[in-house]
């Protein structure tokens, strides 16, 4: 499980939800908690702060891979 879907699961929000709270699309919310590896090569820095913010978690913290599930 990637990194964006167990902070949504621990918040009890859905996708949608995260949406509404970093002001993105639907698909890029979905991509950020579907994709194992996410954030994928590509991926805008302020895509991932925007996703970050809403989560109330450091943009590293989704970056890291010491924090990535096994």
């Amino acid at each position: 499980m990637n990194k964006v879907r167990s902070l949504l699961e621990e918040k009890g929000w859905s996708v949608t939800k995260l949406m509404r709270k970093s002001g993105l699309a639907m698909g890029t919310c979905h991509q950020a908690a579907t994709v194992a590896d996410w954030p994928t090569e590509g991926v805008n820095w302020g895509t991932i702060q925007a996703i970050a913010s809403a989560l109330d978690v450091s943009p590293v913290d989704l970056i890291s891979e010491n924090n990535k599930d096994p």
